[in-house]
């Protein structure tokens, strides 16, 4: 039983590919939030992605990586994609 009904929301989580990060990620989609899973390492926002899928959650991959910003495709301020 969810204390808290985040349906309709969604949560941005940084740094949930490890750690409490993870965990923020779970307990938030748990609770009806659409999580979008943000970190360094695409392979394990992947897995976050997921894992929480099969836990019957929601959870989205940004359409900007810190792979994208490094090689220039996305700046701060500008459209995601």
């Amino acid at each position: 039983m969810n204390i808290v009904d985040l349906t309709g929301r969604v949560a941005i989580v940084t740094g949930s590919t490890a750690g409490l990060g993870t965990r923020f990620a779970h307990v938030l989609a748990d609770a009806g939030a659409t999580v979008v899973v943000t970190g360094r390492r695409s392979e394990r926002i992947a897995e976050v992605v997921d894992a929480i899928g099969e836990r019957g959650g929601k959870a989205h991959v940004p359409s900007w990586t810190p792979t994208s910003a490094a090689r220039g495709s996305w700046r701060p301020g500008s459209p995601a994609g």
